[in-house]
């Protein structure tokens, strides 16, 4: 049996149930220190809001301020902010001291629609925007000869439909985290691909002219250009935790997915979120000698798992697992390590997987999307940790453009807030990694063939190769080939080839580490394998 919840466009604010309520390239992420009982009922489909900040995540397992749902719906209603949609006084008369010189658009990130009047095209914007996802709109006024100041009304209008705000803009108007009072918020609704923008300044109080720079376009609308991401699905497998004989199992009650949710709506460029919770899944296996959980040891459970029940490529699957009674307790017993996920990153199908931590409260959620984030192909952001993107363009993993909370209305500065893939403090997501989350799911959706693993003849052992070390994992079934296929050559006693066969090949994204997937037997009467340039002996297995 299984649950789901979904967060449609962030971020309206109703709380839908589930059908069964309603009738009742790759690399192994390792991800450290960031980063609770399944019913068996169905869940609830429900829409998410983001956390209200961006900095270090509590992990004591205890309880989140956030992580009841209102069943009345997250954030407030759209029309009950600063901005007003299809209400308010009609068109007005245009400013005749302002000119619009620029438009910027507020997706997660900073896009910019309009510089020194100009547009900006598509192929040039840092981020696409995304339709059917809230947007803050902010215009950026340039005063004209004679301007004074008083309050204007920003007027967004999206193929007919006006959104408003009121204020009297500081000039010239600067981005700041407290926002401006020219930012004009929209729902998702109105964010369409085949949309149409066009911007006005007019006057709140008093009579003004009937054209001039105060509107942009001159004339007729400009496209909005949105496009769209479709929908991220996630399958969270639960691990019932027995290598102790405890039974615990991570946290996957509604409060705990609609965190899951929230995290992910914020920081993925997708219209919605479904997150579809697998039914649970024992585990008993050891842990690694320095108390961690071998995640690697999970996420080789998960490509059989996956793989056994024909997941469509589509799916990121993820398992969560409660190895102590809370996170801080798990990390205290790891001897400083503490690794609390893992993930495969792939153009493969079958190796779309990854794990953590799933206790309680935010830090969890917050091991989740980062370790999406791999599995959406990303590197480490260079802020904290190893195993870095050489093409990351900011200097310290710093986001590098405005970041904005379209759940709290909190906004992050470009040289203080930090990368979602980073292991820093006040983290959000840099529009490098928004873009390039945004490429994944255009290339998940069929731009690109995907190659079909190759078939297995019987069990598997994988090698780990780290540096000055090198484990076997213990031997088990799987039904198809993990990771890209590589020959591993293998050798008699005097080094001399005895012959070739297909093995998978992985990449871990901490520390260098390499992953081989290999028979499980030896094929041939060999006393060591040759994988890439190493040398192993095969020994006690």
């Amino acid at each position: 049996m299984s649950r789901s919840v979904s967060a449609p466009s962030p971020f309206a604010s109703s709380l839908r149930t589930c059908a069964l309520l309603l009738g009742a390239a790759l690399l192994l992420a390792g991800c450290r220190g960031r980063m609770g009982n399944r019913g068996e009922d169905a869940g609830t489909r429900l829409d998410a809001a983001a956390r209200p900040d961006g900095g270090a995540l509590p992990g004591d397992g205890g309880a989140s301020r956030d992580a009841a749902p209102d069943v009345d719906g997250g954030p407030a209603p759209l029309d009950a902010g600063p901005s007003t949609p299809d209400a308010g006084p009609p068109p007005g008369d245009l400013v005749p001291d302002l000119r619009v010189d620029a438009v910027a658009a507020f997706q997660t990130v900073r896009i910019p629609l309009v510089e020194a009047g100009a547009p900006v095209v598509t192929a040039s914007r840092n981020a696409p925007l995304i339709a059917g996802r809230d947007t803050l709109f902010r215009v950026y006024p340039t005063p004209e000869a004679g301007w004074r100041a008083r309050p204007v009304r920003a007027v967004i209008e999206l193929d007919g439909a006006r959104f408003t705000a009121e204020g009297t803009p500081a000039l010239p108007l600067a981005d700041t985290a407290a926002g401006t009072p020219l930012d004009v918020r929209v729902p998702g609704s109105a964010i369409t691909a085949e949309a149409s923008f066009r911007v006005r300044l007019e006057e709140v109080d008093g009579s003004g002219v009937a054209s001039g720079p105060a509107a942009w376009p001159a004339s007729g609308a400009a496209a909005l250009d949105a496009r769209d991401a479709g929908v991220m699905e996630v399958v969270l497998v639960p691990f019932r935790y027995d290598t102790d004989g405890s039974g615990r199992l991570p946290a996957t009650d509604a409060a705990q997915l609609a965190l899951y949710a929230r995290e992910l709506t914020t920081r993925f460029p997708y219209a919605e979120v479904d997150i579809r919770v697998h039914a649970i899944v024992p585990w008993s296996r050891g842990t690694r000698f320095n108390g961690n959980v071998d995640w690697g040891d999970v996420n080789a459970e998960l490509i059989d798992l996956r793989d056994a029940e024909g997941a469509p490529e589509h799916e990121y699957w993820y398992g969560v697992m409660a190895p102590h009674e809370s996170r801080s307790s798990y990390c205290a017993s790891t001897f400083g390590t503490c690794v609390t996920g893992q993930s495969y990153v792939s153009t493969l199908r079958g190796t779309r997987v990854g794990s953590g931590v799933g206790f309680a409260g935010e830090a969890s959620a917050g091991t989740l999307a980062h370790e999406l984030g791999h599995q959406h192909g990303r590197y480490h952001s260079p802020c904290g940790t190893s195993g870095t993107d050489a093409d990351y363009p900011y200097a310290s993993g710093v986001i590098g453009v405005w970041g904005w909370d379209p759940a709290s209305g909190a906004f992050y500065a470009p040289d203080t807030g930090t990368d979602i893939m980073g292991y820093c403090d006040e983290q959000w997501v840099s529009d490098y990694t928004y873009a390039a989350f945004f490429q994944r799911a255009v290339d998940l959706r069929g731009a690109y063939a995907l190659r079909a693993p190759a078939p297995l003849a019987g069990p598997v052992r994988f090698l780990h190769l780290g540096p000055g070390e090198h484990r076997w994992s213990a031997p088990r079934e799987l039904r198809r080939l993990p990771g890209a296929p590589r020959p591993a050559l293998w050798l008699d006693a005097r080094g001399r080839p005895l012959g070739v066969v297909e093995a998978g090949y992985l990449e871990e994204a901490h520390g260098g580490g390499r992953v081989w997937v290999l028979p499980a037997e030896a094929p041939f009467p060999a006393v060591s394998v040759q994988v890439g340039d190493a040398v192993i002996p095969l020994g006690p297995r």
